[in-house]
């Protein structure tokens, strides 16, 4: 008469398969974590870059040159305004400029958002 109740072949079994499968889902729970603190990141940067484009749009007397600065986020930040490479013309009373706009976080080189521009300055 067989006694009721698993064997230990069974029982190992088991465990071998409840083990595997909590370690994927620990696996995807990291992985997620991960990904949303990236892109929580990513909005911050976005944001961050926008609002520093509007800034140089707004600058009434807009000239060349380079600015950085560091956010209460850890987001760091450089701004560059240049003078665009335009022909000259007899019609265009105007400085061109090429703005770009750079927002980084981490070490790794990926981890940016770049926004690039064309704004007119005073007439010339």
């Amino acid at each position: 008469m067989r006694a009721k109740g698993f064997t230990l072949i069974e029982s190992v079994v088991a465990l071998a398969i409840l083990a595997l499968t909590v370690t994927v889902v620990y696996q995807i729970f990291g992985w997620t974590l991960r990904h949303a603190a990236d892109q929580r990141h990513r909005d911050w940067a976005w944001l961050t870059a926008q609002s520093l484009l509007e800034q140089v749009r707004t600058d009434r007397s807009l000239t060349a040159g380079r600015r950085i600065g560091r956010t209460p986020q850890g987001l760091t930040w450089e701004t560059v305004v240049k003078p665009a490479e335009v022909a000259p013309s007899a019609v265009l009373q105007v400085t061109v400029f090429d703005v770009t706009v750079k927002v980084s976080w981490g070490e790794l080189p990926n981890r940016h958002i770049e926004l690039r521009s064309i704004e007119l300055g005073a007439a010339r």
